[in-house]
């Protein structure tokens, strides 16, 4: 059984993780109908896609952003940026698709290979590291939902309503919970605050590490109402 992750150093390490490595994965699961001769050349235009879309959403916002904007700040043809998204919905389901399998195909089967009493410090750890190491995807999830089709907003929702489940049923493998619907909504708030807010704790030198520890350590003062600030024993 693989021991819980109690650092974004070790998180990394048991995930192996690879930054151009995302780009392969994101090509396998998300465009695997792209025909390429150069996997490595198809993957660094696709980073330079993605990376150019969450510049130009933070900038304008995504629904402002045109396709032509796009190619521009990509450095790909408008014709070349077609061959890999046909259109801003395409782009953005993809997105959010990548986000989702990462949460059910990375994060939960780690969670759940542990022992039930570790698996909300894990999802609580892990959601958090792998939202460091993916800030512009969770923020652009986040912030541009509401701007997406009926369609994308669904699926977001269904994302999100996943990750309360997951929280909910941690919750409850811990005992009795003193109003597990708030405690759920209280802890998706100060999950989401990291990425949301990651530039003003970095400016205050807080690091992913300290803020995951501060908020583990105020898990059964939030959801059992205990008077204890003492942090929950490590495994």
């Amino acid at each position: 059984m693989t021991d819980i992750a109690c650092s974004l150093e070790q998180f990394q390490r048991q995930l192996q993780w690879q930054p151009d490595g995302l780009w392969q994965s994101f090509r396998h699961h998300c465009l695997p109908q792209l025909k390429q001769k150069n996997p490595k050349r198809t993957d660094a235009r696709l980073a330079a896609i993605i990376n150019a879309t969450f510049e130009l959403a933070n900038l304008k916002g995504f629904h402002a952003m045109t396709l032509r904007q796009l190619s521009e700040a990509s450095g790909l043809s408008l014709g070349g940026l077609y061959g890999y998204f046909d259109s801003k919905e395409a782009l953005a389901a993809s997105i959010h698709r990548f986000i989702r399998i990462q949460f059910e195909q990375v994060l939960l089967p780690m969670i759940r290979a542990l022992p039930r009493q570790q698996q909300l410090q894990a999802i609580c750890r892990y959601h958090l590291y792998l939202s460091e190491l993916m800030q512009p995807w969770f923020y652009f999830a986040y912030m541009e939902a509401r701007h997406q089709s009926d369609t994308l907003r669904r699926e977001a929702l269904a994302l999100s309503e996943q990750v309360d489940d997951e929280l909910h049923r941690s919750l409850m493998q811990l005992g009795q919970v003193e109003q597990p619907v708030i405690a759920v909504g209280l802890l998706k708030h100060l999950l989401q605050g990291w990425y949301l807010r990651r530039s003003h704790f970095r400016k205050a030198g807080v690091s992913v590490d300290a803020y995951t520890d501060y908020l583990l350590n105020r898990v059964q003062l939030l959801c059992h109402g205990e008077t204890s600030n003492d942090p929950i024993p490590q495994p």
